[in-house]
């Protein structure tokens, strides 16, 4: 299971990871480790350190984009208590997440202005479950507990 997908953690192969809350801290997409595919990503114009349009795609495309493109994102700190109740939630349901942690990435405070103007919600975590918001640490557990969450996660044919 992906405990990773941290955006800000630089990738050093000799720094030990494991242990129940880390992981291996390091995906293989396609062969290529996260940080791979952001030395990639960077190459051909998807920086977001960048001020203006690259290739015509915005950090809030990007956002959007990342949002759609896994199961779950949860846009978080590293330190807050409320991610961390969102992360066990998905620990618990054995459901893989994206967790970027905003205080580890060097413009992690624009990524979080970027998601206050898309959600309208400034505080962390921000959790996504097949693009859609659910809301924060709270909202995630509630959902959880009224089995809310596990149908998101797993909609019947019907749901689909």
């Amino acid at each position: 299971m992906v405990r990773g997908g941290v955006l800000g953690d630089e990738y050093d192969p000799k720094r030990k990871r494991g242990g129940r809350r880390g992981g291996s801290g390091v995906r293989k997409v396609a062969g290529l480790t996260l940080f791979g595919l952001l030395v990639v990503a960077t190459l051909v114009g998807w920086s977001v350190k960048g001020k203006g349009k690259k290739k015509g795609v915005t950090l809030e495309d990007k956002i959007r984009m990342q949002t759609k493109q896994h199961q779950v994102v949860i846009y978080s700190k590293s330190y807050c208590p409320y991610s961390r109740r969102a992360k066990d939630v998905f620990d618990e349901l054995d459901t893989e997440y994206f967790a970027y942690e905003l205080d580890r990435m060097e413009d992690g405070s624009r990524v979080q202005e970027t998601l206050s103007k898309i959600t309208g919600i400034r505080t962390v975590p921000q959790v996504f479950v097949r693009g859609r918001l659910i809301g924060g640490g709270d909202d995630t557990v509630l959902a959880f507990e009224t089995g809310r969450l596990e149908a998101l996660l797993f909609p019947t044919k019907d749901e689909q």
